[in-house]
């Protein structure tokens, strides 16, 4: 529809200016140029194979600089039931590694029976409550971490802790000293613990849980796993970061131009269209297997958190790489649907448009000077109206497929609202309807030739035949 309405032929008329056909400026070159393809086939490979590396590079720049982005990305996490779980164990595990619960119960088990002087049967038997105390005090540490995680305090706290340590994401994958994270050139990455103690000793302390004010202030790290592929993402990023901004347009441009200059411009964008569509498939291809094969990568408890993590990570990267692929397929429809072979729909609906004109005429809403004004242009303004939509959508951040979606359909009722609306000059309908008439007599009087010819042959085989047969009888009679 849309490449019908770009260049929709209505009435029959040829005149390109008032909604004529735009294959001279659309379909094909009529005389084929070999530099023109060399350079249209040139720009257009440089711009698939650039694409991955653009949306990559955009995907690490934007989140990276957009601290808004970079909250809405890892935020969510706060309420996942895997991550949760992850932290619970991780940071339980370590309180009961820094306080032997064990020992300090009985250590206070026994500093109580010694206050009371009691005899030492009776410290013996209560000795034998130690070990199930301990096991109640350790649950209830674990419930309480639980607890506290999973709480809207939590995430709140998680959200603070986004927020402020965006910076300290930029220093890891810069490779900063000072960064809260680090990343050793072979992939490992590990993180400090102190922060999330703090918070869990607070919570204790609040509920009343009072031996957790002897929980020292841990400083240590946590090796998360060992991921090469990080090592990979801060090359990327100290290069993509340079040119995430640029690079995405200028691939933009290059398929403009390569479209542009090419002999064959459906050609070209079902070309195009087809390759696209191969690139983007095995990105997200990737995308969606990598949280498949990361947990294996990455140690316990945080194995299986670690997929979750990848997938919220390349939510954006995926969701450009799933608009483009949909962007892709418009190409290929349209470049289809300016091609010769859908010529007859293309007539089919440019007949339909021009009908609804004729009736909106019937009952007064003929547009007056507005609609004639349009009419003159009616090219370059469908032109104007498809620029602005590509552009427009191009714009969009984060860019999904939704958005591409709702991006052309928007330029489609634009299309069918402009074709409504303009109309031809009072000239031009006489030009086109004595068009019509000529090319009706041609046809007409082609047809009558062609019967007369057919009756004169008819007549003449008779003819020859009587001839004939009065030869034959004139023979015998002779005889």
């Amino acid at each position: 529809m849309l490449a019908a309405l770009l260049r929709g032929r209505c009435c029959g008329s040829t005149h390109t200016g008032y909604g004529g056909d735009m294959s001279t400026s659309v379909a094909s070159s009529s005389t084929p140029h070999r530099g023109r393809a060399w350079l249209s086939g040139l720009l257009i490979t440089l711009a698939v194979i650039t694409t991955p590396t653009a949306i990559v590079a955009n995907w690490a720049t934007m989140q990276t600089t957009d601290t808004q982005l970079f909250v809405q990305t890892l935020g969510p996490l706060a309420s996942n039931p895997t991550v949760q779980a992850a932290i619970v164990e991780e940071v339980t595990t370590q309180i009961n590694d820094v306080v032997d619960v064990n020992e300090v119960t009985s250590s206070i088990i026994d500093g109580f029976g010694s206050a009371l002087g009691l005899p030492s049967e009776v410290k013996k038997a209560l000795g034998f409550v130690s070990e199930p105390i301990a096991s109640g005090v350790k649950g209830l540490i674990e419930q309480v971490v639980t607890d506290f995680v999973k709480s809207p305090a939590f995430a709140d706290a998680w959200t603070r802790v986004l927020t402020v340590t965006q910076k300290q994401a930029v220093a890891l994958l810069s490779g900063d000293p000072n960064s809260m994270f680090t990343l050793t050139t072979d992939g490992t990455l590990t993180m400090p613990l102190k922060p999330i103690i703090v918070e869990i000793k607070k919570s204790l302390i609040d509920q009343g849980v009072q031996i957790a004010s002897i929980i020292p202030e841990v400083d240590k790290d946590i090796t998360i796993g060992q991921v090469p592929e990080l090592a990979m993402a801060r090359v990327i990023y100290q290069i993509g970061t340079g040119i995430g901004m640029w690079l995405p347009w200028i691939t933009f441009l290059a398929f403009v131009i390569g479209i542009g200059v090419a002999n064959r411009r459906p050609r070209a964008l079902v070309g195009t269209g087809f390759a696209l569509v191969a690139v983007m498939g095995v990105m997200l291809i990737g995308f969606g297997t990598g949280s498949l094969f990361l947990p294996a990568l990455v140690q316990p408890p945080f194995g299986a958190a670690a997929g979750v993590v990848f997938d919220a990570i390349v939510l954006y990267a995926r969701d450009v790489a799933g608009a483009v692929l949909t962007a892709a397929i418009v190409m290929i429809l349209t470049g289809w649907a300016l091609s010769p072979s859908a010529a007859r729909a293309r007539g089919w609906l440019a007949g339909r448009f021009d009908a609804a004109r004729t009736g909106l005429d019937q009952v007064g809403a003929t547009m007056g000077k507005a609609g004639r004004v349009l009419g003159t242009q009616v090219n370059p303004v469908r032109w104007l109206i498809v620029a602005i939509g590509v552009i427009a959508v191009a714009l969009i951040r984060p860019l999904t497929p939704g958005s591409v979606i709702t991006g052309s359909l928007l330029v489609l009722l634009a299309l069918t609202v402009f074709e409504l609306l303009w109309r031809r000059s009072s000239g031009d309908v006489a030009t086109a309807k004595a068009t019509a008439q000529a090319t009706a007599k041609a046809s007409t009087g082609s047809k009558s030739s062609t019967g007369s010819k057919s009756t004169s042959a008819v007549t003449k085989a008779p003819a020859k035949k009587t001839s004939r047969s009065t030869s034959r009888s004139s023979s015998t009679t002779s005889r």
